[in-house]
């Protein structure tokens, strides 16, 4: 059995590809080089931040990605790691952006059979009704809705958006469901009216589509008022394009 050759390759110049010899180190203690052909130059072997710009090691900054996913708040993540919440802040964002990167990268033509979108209420701030009611215009602040698209069997996440209910935001966020995925499926989502004209365009007939219509009890002041969701008093499974299969159509 040959025997795999482990010597480490060979360090080149960076500035004319020649052989390079050991320089010591720099103040950071990252390793130094120094070419030992006609243009002599120095140079540092500085590894990777995987973080950009941030200061904090990975193994803390880890540590508050854990918290912050088993469901931790901001200020709890704070307290434990003693990390700084504006810190955390931007840690989540630099690590946000690398998730979606990598979920856009790996998850593309993915083949699959049956789909569902829903929306995740949430809201930013406070509450549309109180945003309306204090006059104010901020884009940022008020309702807020993560679409989602899930493919029903292996619960493999194929797609998602954060935006307002919008038809904006639908057509957004159907061009990334329809690039995520390939070929002919069933996709089902709720009665919201948004939906029908964006899938159109961005799926056509690619897809046997259908809506689950939910009649919700309680109307008046009081409804508005409560945090709990109301009963479901009547549902309705409605085609919308193709021919999706009744027993099949669901968001839950």
């Amino acid at each position: 059995m040959e025997t795999p050759n482990l010597t480490p390759a060979p360090i080149a110049c960076r500035t004319c590809g020649g052989r390079t010899i050991g320089w010591g180190k720099d103040r950071n203690g990252n390793a130094r080089r120094k070419c030992k052909g006609t243009c002599g130059a120095t140079f540092g072997l500085i590894p990777e931040r995987p973080l950009g710009a941030m200061r904090i090691s990975l193994e803390k900054a880890t540590l508050c990605v854990h918290l912050l996913t088993e469901g931790s708040s901001i200020r709890s993540t704070e307290r434990i790691t003693g990390t700084h919440r504006d810190t955390i802040c931007r840690l989540l964002r630099v690590v946000g952006g690398k998730c979606e990167s990598l979920l856009n990268r790996l998850v593309s033509k993915v083949p699959v059979q049956d789909v569902q979108a829903d929306e995740i209420w949430s809201f930013v701030g406070m509450k549309e009704k109180t945003k309306f009611h204090k006059q104010l215009t901020d884009p940022e602040l008020g309702d807020a809705y993560t679409f989602v698209g899930m493919e029903r069997t292996s619960k493999l996440v194929l797609a998602w958006h954060l935006g307002r209910r919008t038809a904006e935001d639908a057509n957004l966020f159907t061009a990334k469901l329809a690039g995520a995925t390939t070929g002919g499926y069933q996709l089902s989502t709720d009665g919201w009216n948004g939906y029908p004209a964006a899938v159109e365009q961005h799926l056509g007939a690619r897809v046997d589509f259908a809506q689950i219509i939910k009649t919700f009890s309680g109307n008046g002041l009081d409804s508005e008022r409560r945090y709990s969701p109301p009963s479901i008093i009547g549902v309705e499974k409605v085609a919308i394009i193709g021919r999706p299969e009744e027993d099949r159509v669901c968001t839950s």
